[in-house]
């Protein structure tokens, strides 16, 4: 914009030289008469403009002095933090005394690095209570305490402090993190509700997570509905919520059997399914499997409820199905012996498949997906690293 100005005003000052040059201007003050060519005027006018557009970045560079200055002494001080900091990694505490000792003039007294320098090589909790002391390192020193007695297992001091934490900080993660995690650790349902509602307005969770704990809480708190209603691909929450309510029992266990296959929820259903005749017991389980009659679950189920009715035909048909379809686990190994002793009484193959099976797969089993500890139960909890809602079918 100013460079087209600069050309136009250019323009116009030349048509002026070469039309006319007898405009002339007068200013009489004090006695004084001042004389001068309205060209020569516009020409100062232009002139001036020229000068302040080629000073303007002169200008602009002593202007922006003070904040260059500002950063280069910041990159000053953060080179010194990660030199004394990276010493004291490497275990050389009087190296990291001296680098510090050098260039503590670059801190103001008070300021937050001082303070870090000050307790650098102080006991660790001294360090923390230091740091909390001061208003822009205080959260970073109530962190510092709670990891602390978190370490030690210090669940008093580990509330006090998030208590602490969370009346002048509600808003922050790691704080309320903390505290569902010690809510669900305490068994404190009601409370670890609340924060994980918390946390999921604040976006802080996936939704698999949420879903997963929220689901759980539920189970834990007896809601049976709205945690069947929130996951009913989690076979025991559809087991006992089918407990609960005998009428629509069959279709939940079913609804359940279809997102996920579960070996107890066909069980839970078998003993649904105990008063009625072979027939209408293989018709039902049939039926129960039908969506994805081809699984391997599916297939076992058939085996199994075919076994109780005697059904050795169809028993030993249905599992070579499965034998030709999937690798060899426990469980059918076992089946093929009970089928081959009780259905054809050969002895002997029927031994053949009790050593197979000492060699096969045992799976399916429940796995906790945070420390992969497998467990032969689901729980709400993992019994080694008390992760809530992590545990998992795994086929």
């Amino acid at each position: 914009m100013i460079r087209l100005f600069l050309i136009i005003a250019g323009v116009i000052l030349i048509g002026f030289l070469i039309i006319n040059d007898s405009y002339n201007l007068s200013i009489t003050t004090m006695g004084y008469e001042f004389s001068f060519s309205i060209a020569l005027l516009i020409v100062a006018l232009i002139l001036f403009f020229y000068i302040i557009h080629l000073l303007k970045k002169p200008f602009k560079w002593f202007a922006g002095y003070r904040t260059r200055r500002m950063q280069k002494t910041f990159i000053k001080k953060e080179n010194v933090l990660t030199k004394a900091l990276t010493t004291v990694l490497d275990g050389n505490n009087e190296e990291a005394k001296e680098v510090l000792a050098k260039r503590k003039a670059l801190f103001s007294k008070g300021s937050t690095e001082q303070l870090l320098f000050d307790a650098l090589f102080a006991p660790r909790a001294a360090v923390f209570e230091q740091l909390k002391t001061n208003k822009s390192t205080e959260l970073a020193g109530i962190r510092g305490l709670y990891m602390e007695a978190k370490n030690k297992g210090d669940v008093a001091e580990q509330s006090q402090l998030l208590e602490t934490g969370l009346s002048k900080y509600p808003n922050v993660l790691w704080l309320l993190q903390e505290q569902l995690e010690l809510q669900l650790m305490q068994d404190d349902w009601d409370g670890a509700l609340v924060t994980l509602e918390l946390l999921n307005v604040k976006k802080a969770l996936g939704k698999a997570e949420y879903i997963s704990k929220k689901s759980c809480i539920l189970y834990k708190l007896g809601r049976l509905s709205e945690a069947f209603n929130w996951a009913p691909d989690n076979p025991i929450i559809a087991i006992a919520y089918a407990g609960e309510n005998p009428k629509k029992a069959a279709d939940i266990l079913k609804k359940s059997w279809n997102l996920m296959p579960c070996w107890d929820t066909y069980l839970a259903f078998k003993a649904l399914i105990q008063k009625e005749n072979r027939t209408g017991q293989m018709k039902a389980v049939e039926k129960f499997v039908a969506k994805n009659a081809n699984a391997k679950l599916s297939l076992l189920a058939v085996v199994d409820i075919a076994i109780d009715n005697n059904l050795w035909g169809v028993a030993k048909e249905t599992l070579q199905v499965a034998l030709n379809s999937y690798a060899l686990t426990y469980q059918m190994a076992m089946m093929m012996a009970t089928i081959e002793r009780n259905g054809w009484h050969h002895e002997e193959a029927a031994q053949e498949w009790e050593e197979k099976a000492e060699y096969a797969d045992r799976t399916p089993i429940w796995m906790c997906r945070n420390c992969n500890h497998a467990t032969p139960e689901w729980d709400v909890k993992c019994s080694i690293c008390n992760s809530c809602g992590e545990i998992s079918y795994h086929m």
